[in-house]
């Protein structure tokens, strides 16, 4: 629901540590470069290597599971598919920084761990992603887990009825092995 649901264009998940967002982020980004020709999706956290650690593995797994035709570079973090899309998986961890992506033209953009920038994002967010996903009438999805204060940029967002917002827990992880309930 959280990545499919018809009409929201801006979206917030506001989840607990291994309730699966990561991989959903995934298979959804594989898919719609794989069904959307001549895109550009965009994942983002805080450093590069940080993208590397969360989500990378499961592009790969994913790929190499399911002998998805594409190119990966393992070195610039992008995915190339035939038809023209790509997945690029990259970060921002300073307002400097998230100036790499003005001008860019985005169909999805992920902002994952929302929770652990500074309030930059909200630049991030208004400035630069925004304007990129105009042309395609494209999605923005923030997630992350809840931050010690409830305060901050992420926070406002997943609050506010401008925005499709979501929650779940790693309970509600069909994947995840549940403990047994204590007598």
């Amino acid at each position: 629901e959280f990545l499919r649901g018809e009409g929201a264009r801006f979206r917030t998940a506001v989840c607990s540590r291994r309730a699966g967002k990561t991989v959903g982020i995934a298979a959804d980004v594989i898919d719609t470069c794989q069904n959307n020709d001549n895109v550009t999706c965009l994942y983002i956290t805080l450093t590069q290597q940080n993208a590397r650690n969360i989500i990378w593995g499961d592009i790969q797994r994913i790929i190499e599971e399911y002998q998805i035709d594409c190119k990966l570079d393992n070195v610039r973090l992008t995915v190339k598919f035939p038809n023209g899309s790509r997945f690029v998986v990259a970060g921002a961890k300073d307002r400097q920084e998230i100036e790499k992506y003005r001008g860019w033209k985005l169909y999805k953009c992920y902002i994952d761990e929302c929770q652990s920038f500074r309030p930059y994002i909200e630049e991030l967010v208004n400035d630069i992603i925004t304007p990129a996903l105009r042309d395609l009438k494209g999605y923005l999805y923030l997630t992350g887990t809840p931050g010690p204060i409830p305060a901050g940029y992420f926070y406002k967002c997943s609050q506010s009825d401008f925005w499709n917002n979501h929650r779940w827990t790693a309970f509600d992880n069909p994947h995840m092995h549940n403990p047994p309930e204590l007598d």
